[in-house]
């Protein structure tokens, strides 16, 4: 190599390019191994990708869970404190216990009727606006 060439990284010496552009079947035979590597390349990208997409959504569960499982800690908390207080005022074990039991279902029920009102309006819209139109023209 001369002076010249050693100063361009991807150089190629003067011989390489001729022998390159005389070898044409020789490119023709690879172009199905060039298409070959370059798909399997593509795959092992998409299932390296696949693989931190399953890992970030594994992190994500168990952030969930736990987050669900310390807010029901707390919760558990919360009551106890409330029973106690409501019997130190004067209150029964069993009616403590009991305004304790309706406070948990009327939370119940109102997460139930939220669950219901979002479910309602973004799931099946056209699957129920189908179904309402049938049932209405067969009256």
């Amino acid at each position: 190599m001369t002076a010249a060439t050693e100063s361009l990284p991807d150089a190629e010496a003067p011989g390489e390019t001729e022998a390159r552009q005389g070898s044409s079947g020789h490119t023709l035979s690879s172009i199905p191994d060039i298409i070959a590597e370059l798909a399997g390349d593509a795959l092992e990208l998409l299932a390296l990708e696949s693989r931190a997409a399953a890992l970030t959504l594994a992190l994500l569960v168990f952030a969930c869970v736990a987050a669900a499982c310390f807010t029901l800690f707390a919760w558990f908390g919360l009551s106890a404190i409330g029973v106690v207080m409501l019997v130190r005022e004067g209150a029964s074990w069993p009616v403590a216990l009991a305004a304790l039991a309706a406070v948990n279902a009327a939370l119940a029920a109102g997460a139930g009727l939220l669950v219901r009102h979002a479910t309602r309006s973004i799931l099946f819209e056209r699957g129920r606006e189908s179904r309402s139109k049938t049932a209405l023209e067969g009256r």
